[in-house]
């Protein structure tokens, strides 16, 4: 009995060890999952910042002595003594609007001072006077009337005084009350006062007289390229020559 029983168990034990054997020949050989490398990132170029050519007026500005005065004032003076002010582009115009905010901060307050000097009072006037071609700053008219009003009592005859004067009341909307102080100018050899006689004359309607204010100018400054393009302005009735 013992003997079949062992007989028995061996006879199993093939058994199972042929299924097995036969299940892993029929199963599929299935390959290892492959090993995936990471792809390399590439690298991000940097990007190229443009080129930004500032402005040659800011350039200007920014190299210019800001102790003086008056440089400072005629270098704006180009682009806005009179009005409308007239510039390349937006950046120009920002850079000098920043720089006549600035002069008004020193400007002012010297000619405040009632012991201020006509050189000193002129300063702020034209400080002012551009400000207010460029609307920026505050009570800027009034401060120009003032202070070119007290230098003109200071040196009556000096004919850069008269000569502002002129502008401020012609430019303001006083053609009439601007002309003597242009035309006191002109006689004293103010050559650019002919120029704001024209202009004051052309907003008064009278076309001969800004005509012949502009000749007698192209006569003493043959080589002012400007004129020929006011000449053109008075011809077509505009507002303004400058």
């Amino acid at each position: 009995m013992q003997t079949l029983n062992t007989k028995l168990r061996l006879l199993c034990a093939s058994t199972v060890t042929a299924l097995t054997l036969a299940a892993c020949q029929q199963a599929p050989v299935v390959a290892p999952a492959p090993i995936i490398q990471p792809v390399p990132i590439a690298e991000i170029p940097h990007l190229v910042q443009p080129v930004i050519v500032e402005d040659p007026l800011v350039t200007q500005i920014k190299a210019i002595d800001r102790n003086d005065i008056d440089a400072r004032i005629n270098l704006i003076g180009k682009y806005a003594r009179h009005y409308p002010a007239h510039f390349d582009n937006v950046r120009a115009r920002r850079g000098a609007e920043a720089e006549v905010k600035d002069l008004l901060k020193t400007a002012n307050p010297i000619a405040m001072n009632p012991k201020a000097t006509h050189n000193e009072l002129v300063q702020g006037f034209k400080a002012n006077g551009i400000a207010r071609n460029l609307d920026v700053g505050s009570n800027t008219t009034t401060n120009a009337d003032n202070f070119i009003r007290r230098a003109l009592k200071l040196e009556p005859k000096n004919p850069d005084t008269n000569y502002w004067f002129g502008v401020l009341l012609s430019e303001g909307g006083g053609m009439k009350e601007g002309i003597p102080y242009l035309q006191k100018a002109a006689k004293l050899n103010y050559h650019e006062a002919h120029l704001s006689l024209a202009n004051a004359y052309l907003g008064l309607g009278k076309r001969p007289q800004a005509l012949a204010e502009l000749r007698t100018y192209e006569k003493l400054v043959p080589n002012d390229s400007r004129v020929p393009e006011m000449l053109d302005a008075v011809k077509q009735d505009k507002a303004s020559i400058w």
